[in-house]
């Protein structure tokens, strides 16, 4: 930084990246005095200072820009921000949907099952509370649909105790696993397609 505003001089100011690279040197440089000034670790303000050195890894985005691949994808990952937010918030209406039927429809099921000890034979203490409300369903599908875990443990014992239950296990796998989840993914690739493509309609309007 010091041999940059040595050669820029006044030029160094009016580099957005460079009062940014002064601003982590100088939160650095204010931790580390602290801590030799007062001898002892403490947690505010010196730990808020510290906060500050987590700031360098930005720097590295300045270094990625040199290469063009990695250009690339920060950009397609910056376009296809707003895309990604829309996504999760049509996530959580979906879930919320079936949550909200799970625990109407598949919740007393689940705790005749409970009832009858099969759980507590099995050993599974969070099962009985699977679906007894909006947040644990959407959390069991959460774990079970997008994570891809335990739909053995929970679905599959209530399915064969309960056969006509798979028909709203199945309506929930095909909405939120063959539909959403795959409609979000072609919408995140196209948005990512459009940013590849943006400078060379730029270069070409240019011309």
């Amino acid at each position: 930084v010091g041999v940059r505003l040595y050669v820029e001089r006044m030029r160094f100011f009016q580099n957005s990246l460079n009062l940014f690279d002064s601003l982590v040197v100088l939160v650095d440089v204010v931790s580390t005095i602290s801590r030799l000034a007062l001898g002892v670790e403490t947690t505010f303000p010196v730990e808020v200072f510290r906060l500050g050195r987590l700031m360098k890894i930005l720097r590295a985005v300045r270094l990625m820009m040199l290469f063009p691949e990695l250009h690339l994808i920060l950009s397609c990952l910056a376009y296809a921000t707003t895309a990604i937010i829309w996504a999760v918030l049509m996530m959580i209406v979906v879930l919320g949907f079936w949550s909200i039927g799970a625990v109407v429809l598949i919740h007393p099921l689940n705790m005749d099952l409970a009832n009858s000890g099969y759980w507590e034979e099995h050993r599974c203490e969070r099962c009985p509370h699977a679906f007894e409300s909006v947040q644990q369903s959407m959390l069991t599908f959460t774990q079970q649909i997008i994570a891809g875990d335990g739909w053995g443990v929970i679905t599959v014992p209530i399915i064969e105790h309960y056969p006509l239950s798979a028909m709203f296990f199945f309506g929930v796998l095909v909405s939120i696993s063959m539909a959403v989840m795959n409609l979000i993914l072609a919408v995140i690739v196209e948005k990512a397609s459009e940013a590849k493509e943006r400078p060379l309609k730029e270069e070409a309007l240019k011309k």
